[in-house]
């Protein structure tokens, strides 16, 4: 659940607690029913969307590490092989054999996989004498695997993204049940001006609390240490697409 999320929550328990408080000067509310309707539904939604969230993640892990097993274990061989062989296979067939980079979208390396896998077919029995027999059953295996990762993250993102605009309903529900509150409480205790102001004490809702002075900065540099030292990294001698 995020900030705004939870801060609501207490939101509508503070605003039932001063309506029960107050009850004698307030009177019968009808619209109190619907603040513990509402309350109820943001815990459920804020539930949904955080399950949705992590399932997102995983997905997101477990493609990225499918598109990286493809990548190193299938692709690079195969190009490394292309270069073994370079006098057996012509010039324009030589560059189907490039392995994209590692910035490449998924969608290119999908293809480029789907691309080097029909000419692996076309040199089988090379292949068969340089990787072993079944390198290509797992190439097309690897290929699958990621094709399919790609299809189940995105659907996880879309579960995700149904969620929060669950959730984003939710909170224009309680906003306005609040401020239906907030019309009939200021109207039935127009002689309490004090327990007005204290009412919209409770339903204010914080500012978020800032973060130490220089964690950006930090985190920016590590970043930046981290892309350096992956893009220093050797790719094995692989054919690349710049």
């Amino acid at each position: 659940m995020h900030y705004a999320q939870q801060e609501m929550v207490k939101v509508l328990d503070r605003a039932a607690d001063f309506v029960k408080e107050f009850a004698p000067l307030l009177g019968a509310l009808p619209v109190l029913d619907s603040l513990a309707e509402v309350r109820q539904a943001l815990l459920s939604t804020a539930s949904d969307q955080y399950g949705a969230g992590k399932a997102s993640v995983a997905g997101t892990a477990t493609k990225d590490e499918l598109r990286e097993r493809l990548r190193a274990h299938h692709l690079v061989p195969l190009s490394r092989f292309a270069l073994t062989r370079r006098e057996e296979i012509p010039v324009l067939k030589m560059e189907k054999f490039r392995v994209p980079a590692r910035g490449a979208s998924d969608v290119s390396l999908l293809a480029a996989a789907g691309a080097m896998a029909k000419l692996a077919e076309e040199y089988y029995p090379l292949i068969r004498a340089d990787l072993g027999d079944d390198f290509l059953d797992r190439l097309q295996a690897a290929t699958k695997a990621f094709h399919d990762a790609i299809i189940s993250r995105d659907n996880l993102r879309a579960q995700h993204g149904r969620a929060t605009g669950t959730i984003d309903i939710g909170m224009k529900r309680a906003r306005k049940v609040v401020d239906v509150l907030t019309s009939a409480i200021e109207s039935r205790l127009v002689a309490r001006p004090e327990l007005v102001a204290e009412w919209k004490r409770r339903v204010r809702i914080p500012k978020k609390p800032g973060v130490p002075q220089g964690t950006v900065r930090k985190a920016a540099a590590l970043a930046a240490a981290e892309l350096a030292g992956q893009l220093a990294s050797p790719d094995g001698g692989a054919l690349r697409i710049a």
